[in-house]
């Protein structure tokens, strides 16, 4: 299994990720559209994951003074629990500290994710609350 993660640069890679984010959030999860392709993305760094040359996972990170907030992390469902989520989040985290603007790293988990997060560093910050209607804490780690 050949993986390979890097910053979206082209059109067919945006779309590739917009796909993944379809098909895990909007059409697995039932986010409504207009809460998932909320329009940020344009302000944005893109993530794309493949496997053997397949697209198979996002995310976003949009960068908020001094806080990098990751967001939309999705790994397709048949690719789930195979560690791919932990590489995509490493790889991401790794660049961010190349910025020596950033001292924190947000994201706000559902929290059926949290321990994922916990083992990445994360702490949870806040109480629940529902975004599209999914459970959620918000998270952050510092640089």
């Amino acid at each position: 299994m050949q993986i390979t993660i890097h910053k979206v640069i082209s059109e067919q890679d945006i779309k590739d990720c917009f796909s993944i984010r379809r098909k895990v959030f909007i059409e697995g999860q039932n986010v409504p559209e207009e809460l998932e392709i909320d329009g940020l993305d344009s302000a944005a760094d893109q993530y794309l994951l493949k496997v053997d040359g397949a697209a198979t996972g996002t995310a976003r990170v949009r960068f908020i003074k001094n806080k990098a907030k990751v967001e939309r992390v999705a790994i397709l469902s048949h690719f789930q629990g195979k560690g791919l989520g932990k590489k995509l989040m490493e790889h991401i985290i790794a660049d961010i500290k190349k910025s020596e603007k950033i001292e924190i790293i947000a994201l706000s988990s559902q929290v059926l994710a949290i321990p994922f997060y916990l083992s990445l560093g994360f702490k949870v910050i806040s109480d629940a609350y529902l975004d599209a209607g999914i459970t959620h804490q918000d998270m952050e780690v510092a640089v």
